[in-house]
């Protein structure tokens, strides 16, 4: 079976992404054909699908600095980006 997986990091930096990779890890173990889905950085892991993955949104990349983001900031972004 292909299996699409999801992710917005594709290397770990915490714990949600060791779980991803495990994750991944058995399920291609028993037969099944792991498809990652990502966004572009430096960090990833190199893999087959990159070519595909979304550009970069933001800056942030990890939950320690993250920016705290009011929704002036938002809307901004939204509007002129």
């Amino acid at each position: 079976m292909k299996i699409i997986l999801v992710n917005y990091r594709y290397f770990i930096s915490g714990g949600a992404e060791r779980y991803y990779f495990n994750i991944k890890e058995i399920l291609e173990k028993n037969g099944h054909e792991v498809i990652p889905f990502s966004v572009k950085s430096y960090r990833n892991f190199p893999n087959d699908y990159e070519k595909y993955f979304l550009d970069i949104v933001d800056d942030e990349v990890y939950f320690a600095q993250a920016k705290k983001k009011t929704p002036k900031m938002i809307i901004h972004y939204m509007l002129f980006m």
